[in-house]
């Protein structure tokens, strides 16, 4: 457990001072900066008529000298260690010769917002006759469709370029193509006459939806062919690949939350809520082996931080598990984090009350879940956006969870869970004469 900040740490612990500006200092946390003092939002501006006294900036204050607020955050996700990183649309899909993994940019609510490209360097210079790119027959994300959009895996662009380089700054044009088309599985190949190169850049526009995540581009690879027909473009053969931008999936990865956890202690935060959808006090992440319960290691030091640095956590037990679909789906979850998209948020894999199974693997989940965090942990949250399941089904559960919350921490309070927004209707009727004593907060 970290040794609380406000016990001989300090703020320079979590985050380096990159710069100054007019003599306070710029924290960065990762790649955030957040500066030391307010800002002069109004320069010039008068404040008291006839006041001559010098005006003073505001220092905030750090988290661990305020005693209680009443201000917090949902983060998007939490910190978490590499195998529980699920990425399933990293750009080395492009080169590991398997077309049904995928590479999918970062998605843009307009059209060629920016260009996309991906560039592939091979070790040495060589002939090169083609480009293929290369659409997944079913792609990452098979078990399910969320939203209007194409799958990973299956968005061809609509505009192509191809250049050739030997040097990296002499480019020559040897494929370009608007309105590009292909199919949306298998390869659709660009031949052109064959010239050495060393790098190949492909440059792409005009995108298709892709799923919920806007508008990108996503195949599962990216093939140069020699004059034989032979793909160079594999990393097996020392080829390398950069591209535009990658989408890293609904929960980010664990870099970007890495750096931006801290953050809630330098702005002085006093709750957070954790665990709902894809985070990883999920029931699907704290059981990936059946019969075997884990809490990732660096999100268990998550809360244990946030503890220490005076923040009251609200941590949202969650639902479902694919270990419990008939049959079982994401057995080998190490392969499986890299081959599909986790699709916790749109796949709850099964409601505790669905199944006796079900519901026996849910409090085993939930028992374990509070014993490991009784001390740490404000408030427990039975489910996140329940109301799709219906009002009997869910008090069900929640007649079955508060017991086994009980037997693992007595003194434990337990909050109604959260809805798709604020729904009147469906947080009153939950509150049964059994159940709303039971309850010490509604979400």
């Amino acid at each position: 457990m970290a040794e609380p900040v406000g016990r001989g740490r300090s703020i320079e612990d979590y985050a380096t001072i990159e710069a100054e500006c007019e003599g306070a200092p710029i924290y960065a946390f990762g790649y955030t900066y957040v500066y030391g003092v307010s800002p002069e939002l109004l320069p010039g501006g008068g404040v008291q008529e006839g006041n001559e006294r010098p005006r003073a900036r505001i220092a905030p204050k750090k988290s661990w000298e305020i005693s209680s607020n009443l201000c917090g955050s949902t983060p998007a996700r939490e910190p978490k260690t590499m195998w529980n990183d699920d990425q399933p649309l990293l750009p080395i899909h492009l080169i590991d010769g398997d077309p049904e993994t995928a590479w999918s940019s970062r998605g843009g609510c307009a059209n060629n917002r920016q260009p996309e490209w991906i560039r592939i360097d091979l070790p040495v210079e060589a002939t090169v006759a083609s480009v293929a790119l290369v659409c997944s027959e079913s792609g990452p994300g098979a078990a399910g469709q969320f939203g209007e959009g194409l799958k990973p895996g299956k968005a061809l662009p609509g505009e192509v370029v191809v250049k050739l380089s030997c040097d990296a700054r002499e480019w020559e044009t040897v494929y370009e193509n608007t309105p590009f088309t292909g199919p949306d599985a298998g390869a659709t190949t660009l031949s052109f006459e064959p010239r050495r190169a060393k790098q190949i850049w492909v440059i792409l526009g005009d995108f298709q939806l892709v799923q919920i995540w806007g508008r990108a581009v996503s195949i599962g690879q990216l093939e140069v062919g020699d004059a034989n027909g032979r793909n160079l473009a594999l990393a097996s053969r020392g080829a390398g690949v950069t591209v535009s931008s990658t989408f890293y999936g609904y929960g980010m990865d664990r870099y970007t939350q890495e750096m931006l956890w801290p953050i809630q202690y330098d702005l002085g935060f006093k709750w957070t809520r954790v665990g709902y959808d894809m985070g990883v006090y999920l029931w699907s992440y704290v059981e990936r082996e059946r019969g075997k319960l884990e809490i990732d290691a660096r999100a268990e030091e998550a809360v244990a931080e946030a503890h220490d640095n005076g923040m009251s956590v609200i941590l949202c037990l969650d639902k479902g598990n694919w270990l419990y679909h008939d049959p079982p789906r994401k057995t080998d979850w190490r392969r499986d984090r890299r081959r599909e998209m986790m699709e916790t948020y749109f796949d709850h894999q099964g409601w505790p009350h669905q199944t006796d199974e079900l519901m026996a693997g849910w409090l085993r989940y939930v028992e374990y879940m509070v014993r490991q965090f009784r001390g740490r942990v404000a408030y427990w949250e039975i489910c996140n956006e329940w109301q799709g399941i219906g009002i009997d089904n869910y008090v069900r559960i929640v007649r079955e969870t508060i017991p086994a919350i009980r037997r693992a921490d007595p003194d434990a309070r337990i909050m109604l869970g959260s809805t798709g927004g604020f729904d009147r209707e469906s947080i009153l009727g939950c509150l049964h004469p059994d159940v709303a004593p039971e309850l010490d907060a509604i979400g």
